[in-house]
């Protein structure tokens, strides 16, 4: 069973559940996932994050770091918004994703004074962590908020972030 599998299954075992945090955590040869649930159905689930950690392969190298977070955001298209490489952090081997649109309107339609934004870190060690984040412009502070997937698209997400953790050139 990969990962993926046991993590939908974990989250399907606790179905239905909502506004209480359910920490799931899944690992199958040398891979691990973390997750915290908030709520769960039928359908889909709410997550404050999604945390990736492949052990005992050899880090990266930066290249090979680029290729993984560029991968990502061409192989990554069915969050709410699409990736994109925002920086790469070359002394602590860091790559930093994030939305390329970022969410301006709430769910009226009407502009919104908050920005929320998926951000993804990756670093050379092949470890991933997987956020959204919403920012206040009225208090110009940023603060993690829950996101929702449905449990095809968490499958797929694990899988994509596994793939390109464990793969030298994604």
């Amino acid at each position: 069973m990969s990962v993926s599998e046991s993590l939908h299954k974990l989250v399907e075992a606790r179905i239905p559940f909502r506004n209480r945090l359910e920490p799931m955590v899944a690992s199958e040869q040398g891979v691990t996932v973390r997750c915290d649930v908030t709520q769960a159905e039928g359908v889909g689930c709410m997550l404050t994050h999604l945390d990736l950690v492949e052990e005992n392969k050899s880090s990266l190298s930066m290249d090979e770091l680029v290729h993984w977070a560029e991968w990502m955001c061409g192989r990554v298209t069915y969050l709410l918004e699409p990736l994109h490489l925002i920086e790469i952090d070359r002394r602590n081997g860091l790559a930093l994703v994030r939305s390329k649109m970022p969410r301006r309107q709430n769910s009226s339609g009407k502009l919104s004074e908050n920005i929320a934004y998926f951000e993804l870190v990756a670093d050379r060690r092949h470890h991933a962590s997987l956020r959204r984040f919403q920012f206040r412009r009225t208090t110009r502070d940023r603060g993690s908020v829950p996101f929702g997937l449905t449990h095809d698209q968490l499958e797929v997400l694990v899988d994509d972030l596994v793939e390109g953790a464990l793969a030298k050139n994604p």
